[in-house]
């Protein structure tokens, strides 16, 4: 890879953090979102009303972009790639980060799925495997794998044709966003599901390639050694956070998702040595997410919620995730002795 290109791009480190505030969202929109509200034990906590609604709810409209997220910190880690492939003629290795992927799934699939067997009211069947492990049945949070994986196989391809034709390939893709949008919103289901889930993916995709071929979060951390540009960083990410808090509807997360991840180079500073925790908390961010959710909703959402107050449940959604990440890791690791994926490369690697 070049030195010029060596110089539009983010340490390794900074992507880490990034993949920490990804995680942090996402578990906070799984624990106190829409998809939890339903839950008898979520409605015993403790937390202050705004107009009929839980301040923890509230908040968690603005995680909606936690899939945006993920996916744009794909797009940027496999833009490098593309570029050291295609600068080095260095292999992308895409099917060895397939196969680790698949490793990490089956390892805590085959943990946690038997557990269902305590649960019957859940009504999972053990025997569709497939349907499980791709998000179909069972952990429904695990439909993500499904796209991801098409986009990870192609991204060489995909990368080549946004490289070459970056504008158009940009309106095509957002023209086919709203489309897809538009026909969810009016309960049109001429598209099949799978489509559908790239055509909304691929917009962030192309902000995350966008962000590293033209290095705009390498300007972020220029604009983060002012405490001026710091203090307006934290003020764009309030409003975004008002807005959807009044606004919840999804249609422009891609968007804003790309800002995020820009401010949130911006405010780094302000963190100091606790950009640690998020760090730790990036380098483990595929096994929580596949975990958390087993915690908090599935199996013992009545242990967790009553704990009553939403910063204790939160935590301690945190840290158990954590524990069973790294205890998982014991089993996963040697998988990566084959592939060896930098941490950089894409949220899933």
């Amino acid at each position: 890879m070049t030195k010029e290109h060596l110089n539009v791009y983010i340490q390794k480190e900074d992507s880490i953090y990034l993949k920490g505030w990804a995680i942090l969202i996402m578990v906070y929109l799984h624990v106190f979102g829409a998809r939890a509200i339903d839950l008898p034990a979520y409605q015993s906590i403790h937390d202050v009303y705004i107009h009929g609604e839980l301040l923890s709810y509230i908040l968690s409209k603005f995680c909606s972009i936690c899939v945006h997220l993920y996916i744009l910190l794909s797009g940027y880690g496999f833009y490098i790639l593309y570029r050291r492939k295609v600068d080095q003629n260095a292999s992308m290795r895409r099917f060895q980060r397939f196969v680790t992927l698949i490793c990490k799934v089956a390892i805590i699939g085959c943990i946690f799925y038997p557990i269902s067997l305590l649960y019957p009211d859940l009504g999972w069947n053990l025997n569709h495997i497939y349907q499980l492990f791709l998000g179909y049945e069972g952990n429904y949070e695990w439909w993500f794998l499904r796209p991801y994986i098409i986009i990870l196989l192609f991204s060489f391809q995909i990368i080549s044709v946004f490289d070459k034709y970056p504008v158009r390939t940009s309106i095509i893709s957002i023209c086919l966003y709203f489309f897809v949008k538009l026909l969810i919103y009016n309960n049109i289901r001429v598209v099949p599901l799978i489509v559908e889930q790239l055509f909304i993916l691929l917009p962030a995709f192309f902000i995350g390639i966008s962000l590293a071929k033209w290095g705009f979060l390498v300007v972020a951390r220029r604009y983060s050694l002012r405490i001026r540009n710091i203090f307006i960083a934290w003020v764009v990410l309030l409003v975004l956070i008002i807005y959807k808090s009044i606004l919840p509807f999804g249609v422009i997360d891609f968007l804003i998702a790309g800002v995020f991840v820009f401010c949130a180079i911006i405010i780094r500073p302000c963190f100091g040595k606790n950009a640690g925790l998020l760090i730790k908390l990036g380098r483990e961010a595929t096994s929580i997410w596949l975990i958390h959710t087993f915690i908090a909703i599935y199996y013992w959402a009545d242990i967790i919620y009553s704990f009553r107050y939403p910063i204790i449940i939160y935590i301690a959604v945190l840290i158990c995730s954590y524990i069973c990440s790294k205890a998982i890791a014991v089993l996963y690791n040697p998988c990566l002795l084959y592939t060896s994926p930098s941490p950089r490369d894409g949220l899933l690697s």
